[in-house]
């Protein structure tokens, strides 16, 4: 949602992807927010209800968190990502000129103990976004990936005990917020970043640099 808000500040129309059609109607707070309800693990929906639309920015944010299904995360982390990516290129290619952005995670710095299959599918997502970079350098398209830490919800759910707890462990003893995030995003996307492509930008506090052998 921040992401969202951040872009319609700056003047977009934004289309948003979910299967869940219940989240999606909490995103519909102006006509300039599109919906889409689809499953991005059905390659031919992606390529028939996406490929046509003229975007020039993706953010690749979609992902679970399934423990050890290594097939469920797979199937949306990497499989649906890449279906996603690869029905918006011809398009941008045309055109000449896009951004793609992938949300990655601190897990591409950091492993996390149950974490092995989301852990592997962010690393998968930071290697396809170098190879496309690479391959798409001289198109007019720029790709990206912004990796957060520790990020505070701002829900109802939110756990004021944990944040205090965990906020120690952070060098700038604080998580982030949802904010801090859409505002990188949206930097990356824009022609202020117009000479970065295949960067992995994190927004973590530090905590991806801090060593556990000194306060």
């Amino acid at each position: 949602r921040a992401v969202v808000n951040k872009f319609l500040e700056e003047g977009c129309t934004v289309w948003v992807i979910d299967k869940d059609e219940v989240k999606l109607a909490l995103l519909r707070e102006t006509e300039k927010v599109i919906p889409i309800i689809l499953d991005i693990t059905d390659e031919e929906k992606v390529k028939s209800l996406i490929s046509s639309l003229p975007l020039d920015i993706l953010v690749n944010n979609a992902a679970i968190t399934e423990g050890d299904n290594y097939k469920a995360v797979m199937d949306v982390n990497c499989n649906g990502t890449r279906y996603v990516t690869e029905a918006v290129l011809p398009g941008m290619k045309t055109r000449g000129v896009g951004n793609i952005i992938f949300i990655t995670s601190v897990h591409t710095a950091m492993a996390f103990i149950g974490d092995a299959s989301y852990d592997g599918s962010k690393h998968w997502a930071v290697g396809y976004m170098r190879a496309r970079a690479v391959e798409l350098a001289g198109t007019g398209i720029r790709v990206n990936a912004v990796a957060p830490g520790a990020i505070q919800n701002a829900g109802p759910n939110t756990d004021v005990l944990a944040i205090e707890e965990g906020s120690k462990k952070i060098p700038m003893k604080r998580f982030g917020n949802p904010e801090e995030i859409a505002s990188v995003v949206t930097f990356v996307a824009s022609d202020e970043a117009s000479y970065i492509t295949g960067t992995e930008i994190r927004v973590d506090g530090g905590l991806s640099v801090q060593s556990p052998f000194r306060d």
